[in-house]
């Protein structure tokens, strides 16, 4: 009987943890992101109503910046593949190191 439950609780971490392999060959277990969710919905009904509003607002500030992280790397990508400004690798170069009046150091 024991078996059976020391069984039955070994398989639900293996469905919660995932078994990953660093470059170095190291092991280590980490939590699938399911687990990850439930484990916070666990914790977040144990807090205080207030204490969940801030976790809630933090985490609609994290998602707004992940938002804007993923368009930024987006349109970064958009312009190094474009060809919009390739004129100017035709273009003379108009100044030199000669042209300037001041250095700066």
């Amino acid at each position: 009987m024991a078996w059976q439950a020391s069984s039955r609780a070994y398989s639900e971490f293996e469905r919660e943890n995932e078994l990953v392999t660093d470059n170095s060959g190291k092991e280590e277990t980490i939590m699938t992101k399911q687990a990850l969710i439930q484990k916070t919905v666990e914790t977040l009904e144990k807090l205080p109503d207030e204490k969940v509003s801030e976790i809630a607002t933090f985490a609609e500030f994290l998602l707004k910046t992940y938002d804007e992280y993923i368009l930024r790397k987006g349109v970064s990508e958009l312009n190094s593949l474009s060809k919009s400004f390739d004129f100017l690798n035709d273009e003379d170069e108009l100044y030199t190191v000669d042209d300037l009046k001041e250095r700066y150091k």
